[in-house]
């Protein structure tokens, strides 16, 4: 089983864990606890990893191009025929 496909599922049930009465507090308490770490830690991974990322470059003036532009390549010479008037 894919474990990209029980993302969902799992998701909805922690968050019927945080909601409902009759979990008792314990299940209610690791639903928050889940759920905002999983919003957390997407976050994270979605906007703070990439725009530190920029900015450490950025300060550190190594923010470069990802492929130096090169010069074309010279031309291949056609070979001269034999026997051509």
């Amino acid at each position: 089983m894919k474990t990209h496909s029980l993302v969902l599922p799992i998701t909805l049930a922690l968050l019927c864990l945080s909601v409902s009465r009759t979990g008792g507090l314990s299940r209610q308490v690791m639903g928050y606890v889940v759920i905002f770490g999983m919003l957390a830690a997407s976050f994270i991974a979605i906007f703070l990893i990439p725009v530190l990322y920029y900015l450490v470059g950025k300060l550190t003036g190594e923010a470069k191009p990802a492929v130096e532009p090169q010069p074309p390549p010279a031309p291949i010479p056609t070979p001269a025929v034999v026997g051509a008037h």
